[in-house]
């Protein structure tokens, strides 16, 4: 479910963040466009580096940090009404949001490691409940509240998943998940 809600917020974040800047300043609409490439440099930069974060530090810490890290990002994106805090926004949640599906499918296939494959079929196919959904309910949240309501909501959905990320370590997930 984590995957599927960090997912949801990654769609949200490139599908919808030009018409979020749009409406904050229409006279830079041609420049609309930062908020999903400040992400997308943020999120593929932050993916170079990825895997040594995650071997000096583990993958529940980086993990946990990200999510607050996005969450901070959707926060700031829910409540800014500036074109520039909400593109740094957007870097900061795309930050936050790519080592998210990196440690969790990891974190997944290292608990059947006899058959990886499966263990990532099925951890994709719990995640797509929220994936689905996801595009619809934001879109309808955004034409009956605002665009910035929206992306507020996302964090609470990245709370969600900060929630059962916290649920799974106080079961030893992370022992486990690391020892292979």
């Amino acid at each position: 479910l984590t995957v599927g809600l960090s997912i949801s917020c990654e769609t949200a974040a490139v599908f919808w963040s030009a018409k979020l800047l749009n409406e904050q300043a229409p006279s830079l609409a041609a420049v609309a466009g930062l908020g999903t490439a400040f992400y997308g440099i943020c999120n593929a930069g932050m993916r170079f580096y990825g895997d040594s974060l995650r071997a000096r530090h583990g993958e529940m810490i980086v993990l946990l940090t990200s999510i607050v890290l996005a969450m901070a990002g959707f926060a700031i994106l829910g409540l800014s009404t500036s074109f520039a805090v909400s593109v740094v926004a957007f870097a900061c949640a795309g930050l936050g949001l790519s080592l998210l599906c990196p440690c969790l499918f990891n974190m997944a296939a290292n608990q059947m490691p006899a058959n990886r494959a499966a263990a990532l079929g099925f951890i994709s196919m719990i995640a797509g409940a929220p994936r689905i959904m996801a595009p619809w309910l934001f879109g309808w949240v955004a034409a009956s509240q605002s665009t910035s309501f929206a992306f507020g909501l996302c964090t609470f959905a990245l709370a969600t998943a900060f929630g059962l990320v916290m649920l799974l370590k106080s079961t030893g997930f992370e022992a486990s998940a690391t020892a292979a």
